[in-house]
């Protein structure tokens, strides 16, 4: 097998911008990080690292190795080379500087002959500059100068071989077509004897050896560090993680399982992580599902996650998990990742969360009945008490004192007072309880119902209502209108001195309408923002302003029902503008008229 050379594609560069560049051809590094790009997107692996990140990754290598110049020249001296030996390679490759071609074009030739090499071929944009390459690449080994930045070079090509998962024999493999490449030219030399012959090969097979020690030396570096990592990914995790085998036997611990369940006595590895699952028992067709069908579930369709039930000396207790099973080269699965966490207090939360969001549920309910039932039994005896009070004033006005016809005004006043109030709240109760189905509203036709029944007030105000093309929607009709209805009766009543005039907008976003109201009136107080869409609460007196104080918080609940949100804005206190939103239909069935 034979390397296509990652290192002539994401090592050589930085070091010759340094250093200057040497042998066949120009050398263009722009091409370099072009084809580096083109080789990862072939390979369809991991990120490919930049050329200065090998670089950088190359030198700290080599500082955890502590290779310098000494320790190279240890190693070199190590492998029986020599000073001669760089001599005798120089001479070597001033004899073949003209005939490196044929051995680039059988190296490039076996490339395409292994599917997880060829594609680098079919990708790359030039061929040519790709053979260039690879001849500079062997050129290198016959400089004579072998320091830190030719080490740091080699040391490179280990590192990128373990980044893109191939192995190492495929850097040897090229050396091995080099050598049977090279082998018969140097013996055939006519300007030389059989004995300097000899020792140039020597000198070649020395620096060949002390090449690839250095990148199979990267490689396994690299791959130790990256094994380090996940070790420590492993161990630190904040869930418990396991590796087992097929069947569930624990393989591998960390620490944070047996932080979870405590009462594992020693390394839990040899015991069955079906042990700590609360399965049914065996025979009983009951939830959950047994554990071996969600591991063989995670077989087939890659990974499984969801809740399950585990069981510790306390008790059971409800976990998230994970299977993500890991496959050999043929597909078949040896081992399974399992992650897990204790859901317990998440789970308490939850509960607490479910039930008290039903509690609020039930008691809105019970206080809507209840405002309905009092609202609407009450409006009898408060008819009679008005009709009465209301009788007393007409018979009896000016033939009492003056203090009995003031009392008599106050209570019917007070009656019909109450009776507004009781069938304003009964209108607040019925809003989700008697809501009609939604249909299709066409919003001009609602604000046209809602400017019909404020016609008297409108005249009297000398108000003006601006009303632009509005979109139709999903909604309730009555209450649609009635929402106009109050909201423009509003901006009538708390007008300034000017004349009202009333602004109807529309905005439409991808997923809503936002429909504003806006008026020149007195404005509000951005403290009192939030107040005035709660019940009851009024910000004027009844003398000044007359009204219940349940209109805004009608017009919050209506749209609330219509699954929009609605605010106030008042720039300056000069005018109000009422916000809100309505989401939008259908594409399909959306109706709007521009």
């Amino acid at each position: 097998m034979y390397t296509f050379g990652c290192q002539w594609l994401s090592g050589r560069s930085d070091h010759e911008r340094v250093h200057g560049n040497s042998g066949v051809g120009p050398f263009d590094n722009r091409a370099m990080r072009q084809e580096q790009v083109i080789f990862q997107q072939a390979k369809d692996r991991q990120p490919f690292m930049t050329i200065s990140e090998t670089s950088i990754t190359a030198e700290l290598v080599a500082s955890e190795m502590g290779l310098d110049e000494q320790t190279i020249r240890e190693r070199l001296q190590f492998f029986g080379f020599q000073a001669d030996d760089a001599l005798l390679l120089k001479d070597l490759r001033e004899y073949l500087k003209n005939d490196s071609g044929p051995f680039v074009d059988t190296l490039h030739e076996a490339i395409g002959h292994h599917p997880e090499t060829q594609k680098i071929l079919e990708t790359s944009r030039s061929l040519e500059w790709l053979k260039k390459l690879h001849s500079r690449y062997f050129d290198e080994i016959l400089e004579g100068t072998y320091n830190r930045d030719y080490a740091i070079d080699r040391l490179s090509v280990g590192i990128t071989h373990q980044r893109i998962g191939l192995r190492p024999q495929w850097y040897m493999g090229s050396f091995s077509l080099y050598l049977s490449w090279v082998l018969p030219r140097i013996l055939s030399r006519a300007d030389t004897t059989k004995e300097v012959a000899g020792r140039t090969l020597q000198a070649l097979l020395r620096v060949v050896i002390f090449d690839i020690s250095l990148a199979v030396d990267a490689y396994f570096h690299a791959d130790h560090e990256k094994l380090r990592l996940f070790s420590k990914v492993f161990e630190s995790n904040i869930e418990a993680v396991l590796i087992t085998d097929p069947q569930g036997l624990i393989l591998h611990a960390n620490p944070m399982f047996q932080k979870i369940l405590p009462d594992v006595s020693g390394h839990p590895a040899g015991q069955n992580i079906k042990a700590f699952i609360d399965q049914p028992p065996p025979g009983e067709n009951v939830e959950p599902e047994p554990f071996d069908s969600i591991m063989d579930l995670a077989i087939r369709s890659g990974s499984w996650q969801g809740e399950i039930q585990m069981k510790r000396s306390t008790g059971p207790f409800p976990a998230w998990m994970s299977l993500s099973p890991v496959g050999d080269s043929s597909g078949k699965t040896t081992h399974m990742v399992i992650e897990f966490h204790d859901r317990s207090e998440a789970k308490a939360v939850e509960e607490a969360l479910k039930k008290g969001q039903e509690e609020l549920l039930r008691s809105n309910r019970e206080l809507e009945q209840f405002a309905y039932v009092a609202s609407h039994d009450l409006q009898e005896p408060l008819r009679m008490v008005t009709s009465y009070t209301q009788l007393l004033a007409r018979r009896y006005k000016d033939k009492l004192s003056a203090e009995a016809d003031e009392f008599i005004g106050f209570a019917v006043d007070g009656a019909i007072r109450m009776q507004s109030l009781i069938n304003a709240l009964l209108s607040y109760s019925r809003v989700e309880t008697h809501g009609k189905q939604f249909t299709r509203v066409n919003l001009n036709e609602a604000v046209t119902q809602a400017l019909s029944n404020l016609k008297l007030a409108l005249e009297e105000s000398k108000a003006t209502v601006d009303v632009p093309t509005l979109p139709t929607i999903m909604g309730d009709p009555i209450q649609i209108m009635q929402l106009f209805q109050n909201l423009i009766g509003n901006a009538i009543k708390f007008h300034s001195k000017a004349s009202p005039e009333i602004r109807i907008g529309v905005k439409k976003s991808k997923t809503e309408w936002e429909l504003t109201i806006c008026d020149n009136g007195i404005g509000i107080d951005p403290r009192h923002y939030e107040r005035i869409f709660i019940i009851f609460q009024r910000l004027h007196s009844k003398e000044e302003y007359p009204g219940t104080g349940i209109g805004l918080s009608l017009c919050k609940k209506i749209v609330e029902r219509h699954g929009g949100r609605i605010w106030v804005s008042s720039p300056d206190k000069r005018g109000t503008c009422f916000h809100m939103t309505f989401a939008r239909s259908d594409k399909k069935k959306e109706i709007h008229e521009h």
